[in-house]
Protein backbone atom coordinates (compact mmCIF):
# COMPACT_ATOMS: atom_id res chain seq x y z
CA UNK A 1 0.00 0.00 0.00
CA UNK A 2 1.61 3.27 -0.74
CA UNK A 3 1.91 6.34 1.40
CA UNK A 4 -0.87 8.29 0.33
CA UNK A 5 -3.74 5.45 0.51
CA UNK A 6 -2.41 4.27 3.87
CA UNK A 7 -2.66 7.69 5.47
CA UNK A 8 -6.38 8.04 3.89
CA UNK A 9 -7.16 4.44 5.88
CA UNK A 10 -5.14 5.86 8.76
CA UNK A 11 -7.25 9.19 8.70
CA UNK A 12 -11.17 7.31 8.16
CA UNK A 13 -10.44 4.44 10.96
CA UNK A 14 -9.22 7.74 13.63
CA UNK A 15 -12.32 9.24 12.34
CA UNK A 16 -14.50 6.54 13.08
CA UNK A 17 -12.38 5.72 16.93
CA UNK A 18 -12.83 9.12 17.73
CA UNK A 19 -16.88 9.25 16.74
CA UNK A 20 -16.96 6.01 18.58
CA UNK A 21 -14.94 6.89 21.79
CA UNK A 22 -12.91 4.18 21.45
CA UNK A 23 -9.33 5.76 23.14
CA UNK A 24 -7.61 2.60 23.25
CA UNK A 25 -7.94 1.46 19.91
CA UNK A 26 -7.58 5.24 18.88
CA UNK A 27 -3.49 4.95 21.45
CA UNK A 28 -3.05 1.88 19.11
CA UNK A 29 -3.56 3.55 15.99
CA UNK A 30 -1.90 6.26 16.18
CA UNK A 31 1.23 4.73 18.18
CA UNK A 32 0.58 2.11 15.01
CA UNK A 33 0.91 4.92 12.67
CA UNK A 34 3.69 6.81 14.38
CA UNK A 35 5.73 3.38 14.76
CA UNK A 36 5.00 3.24 10.85
CA UNK A 37 5.96 6.45 10.05
CA UNK A 38 9.44 6.18 11.69
CA UNK A 39 10.70 3.10 10.13
CA UNK A 40 9.68 4.14 6.89
CA UNK A 41 10.32 7.44 5.88
CA UNK A 42 12.33 8.32 8.53
CA UNK A 43 14.48 5.14 8.97
CA UNK A 44 13.69 3.67 5.63
CA UNK A 45 14.36 0.48 7.57
CA UNK A 46 12.74 -3.09 6.44
CA UNK A 47 10.46 -4.51 9.18
CA UNK A 48 11.30 -7.78 9.17
CA UNK A 49 15.17 -5.87 10.46
CA UNK A 50 13.26 -3.68 13.38
CA UNK A 51 11.60 -6.84 14.34
CA UNK A 52 14.42 -8.81 14.84
CA UNK A 53 16.24 -6.05 16.56
CA UNK A 54 13.34 -5.46 19.06
CA UNK A 55 12.86 -9.52 19.38
CA UNK A 56 9.92 -9.95 18.15
CA UNK A 57 8.06 -11.31 14.71
CA UNK A 58 7.75 -9.41 11.62
CA UNK A 59 3.95 -10.22 12.12
CA UNK A 60 3.81 -8.60 15.55
CA UNK A 61 5.50 -5.71 14.38
CA UNK A 62 2.68 -5.46 11.82
CA UNK A 63 -0.07 -5.31 14.05
CA UNK A 64 1.41 -2.85 15.84
CA UNK A 65 1.84 -0.61 13.13
CA UNK A 66 -1.60 -1.01 11.53
CA UNK A 67 -3.01 0.07 15.40
CA UNK A 68 -4.33 -4.27 15.83
CA UNK A 69 -1.67 -4.13 18.77
CA UNK A 70 -0.43 -2.31 21.10
CA UNK A 71 3.13 -3.68 22.48
CA UNK A 72 4.55 -4.71 25.88
CA UNK A 73 6.75 -1.21 27.48
CA UNK A 74 10.03 -3.65 26.72
CA UNK A 75 9.12 -4.13 23.01
CA UNK A 76 8.45 0.13 22.98
CA UNK A 77 12.13 0.30 24.80
CA UNK A 78 13.39 -1.81 21.94
CA UNK A 79 11.34 -0.07 18.83
CA UNK A 80 12.73 3.40 20.00
CA UNK A 81 16.19 1.54 20.16
CA UNK A 82 15.90 0.07 16.31
CA UNK A 83 14.36 3.32 15.18
CA UNK A 84 16.86 5.51 17.01
CA UNK A 85 14.47 7.58 18.43
CA UNK A 86 13.71 9.01 22.25
CA UNK A 87 12.72 6.20 24.32
CA UNK A 88 10.51 8.30 26.79
CA UNK A 89 8.42 10.00 23.83
CA UNK A 90 7.67 6.85 22.46
CA UNK A 91 7.15 5.36 25.70
CA UNK A 92 4.64 8.58 26.39
CA UNK A 93 2.97 7.94 22.78
CA UNK A 94 2.51 4.24 23.35
CA UNK A 95 0.54 5.16 26.92
CA UNK A 96 3.33 4.07 29.56
CA UNK A 97 3.94 6.29 32.19
CA UNK A 98 7.73 7.89 32.39
CA UNK A 99 9.75 8.03 35.55
CA UNK A 100 9.44 12.22 36.65
CA UNK A 101 13.13 12.61 36.33
CA UNK A 102 13.09 11.38 32.69
CA UNK A 103 9.82 13.37 32.25
CA UNK A 104 11.71 16.58 31.11
CA UNK A 105 10.89 18.94 28.33
CA UNK A 106 13.35 18.85 25.32
CA UNK A 107 12.97 21.29 22.69
CA UNK A 108 14.68 18.56 20.20
CA UNK A 109 11.63 16.92 21.30
CA UNK A 110 9.63 19.52 20.55
CA UNK A 111 11.08 20.21 16.97
CA UNK A 112 10.91 16.30 15.71
CA UNK A 113 7.36 16.54 16.96
CA UNK A 114 6.69 19.39 14.56
CA UNK A 115 8.29 17.99 12.09
CA UNK A 116 6.84 14.79 11.83
CA UNK A 117 3.45 16.58 12.14
CA UNK A 118 4.61 18.63 9.10
CA UNK A 119 5.38 15.51 6.52
CA UNK A 120 2.74 13.53 8.12
CA UNK A 121 -0.50 16.47 8.19
CA UNK A 122 -2.55 15.48 5.16
CA UNK A 123 -4.14 18.70 4.80
CA UNK A 124 -3.74 22.10 6.65
CA UNK A 125 -6.45 21.73 9.05
CA UNK A 126 -4.46 18.50 10.12
CA UNK A 127 -1.18 20.29 10.77
CA UNK A 128 -2.66 22.90 12.35
CA UNK A 129 -4.40 20.24 14.73
CA UNK A 130 -1.48 18.65 15.69
CA UNK A 131 0.81 21.99 15.62
CA UNK A 132 -2.25 22.96 18.48
CA UNK A 133 -1.46 20.17 20.44
CA UNK A 134 2.80 20.33 20.37
CA UNK A 135 2.18 23.79 21.55
CA UNK A 136 -0.53 22.88 24.46
CA UNK A 137 1.92 19.87 25.24
CA UNK A 138 4.38 22.91 25.75
CA UNK A 139 2.23 25.57 27.14
CA UNK A 140 1.13 23.11 29.89
CA UNK A 141 4.75 22.61 31.09
CA UNK A 142 5.20 26.32 31.67
CA UNK A 143 7.32 27.13 28.99
CA UNK A 144 5.95 29.83 27.54
CA UNK A 145 4.53 30.19 24.02
CA UNK A 146 7.65 31.66 21.99
CA UNK A 147 10.43 28.95 21.28
CA UNK A 148 13.28 28.93 19.04
CA UNK A 149 13.78 25.54 17.06
CA UNK A 150 17.38 25.46 16.00
CA UNK A 151 17.20 27.42 13.07
CA UNK A 152 14.01 27.04 12.86
CA UNK A 153 12.26 29.44 15.21
CA UNK A 154 8.26 29.01 16.00
CA UNK A 155 6.18 31.71 17.52
CA UNK A 156 2.85 30.29 18.86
Amino acid sequence: MDKEMRLKKYLQQRRQMEKAGNEGGLRRLEFGHHVWWLRTQHCRIKQEDVATQVGITRKQLSLIENGKSLPERDAVVGIADALKVDVNSLLKRAGYAVSPDLDEFDRDDVAREFFVALDESVSTADFILRTVTIWQKCRQEDFGISMNLGSHPLIL
